[in-house]
């Protein structure tokens, strides 16, 4: 059975990359680590909700922006 991972974790890394913005650079605006924001992007993890607030409010975007699917940009 193939695993298939949620939208979030490439929705992280696409919308981090567009903003041109290293995992450091993000985990340090967030209160968070480079490790924690790489485990999120590779979806061995996901954010928490209030730390996927923070995400959110740092890039001004909804919260349903991560939950969807939105492609390979």
């Amino acid at each position: 059975m193939e695993t298939k991972t949620l939208p979030i974790s490439q929705n992280l890394r696409v919308f981090r990359v567009m903003r041109k913005i290293t995992q450091a650079e993000l985990a340090k605006k967030i209160g968070t680590s480079q490790n924690a924001v790489s485990s999120w992007e590779t979806g061995e993890t996901t954010p928490k909700i209030h730390i996927l607030q923070r995400i959110c409010d740092e890039y001004h975007v909804p919260i349903d922006f991560f939950l969807k699917e939105i492609g390979n940009v």
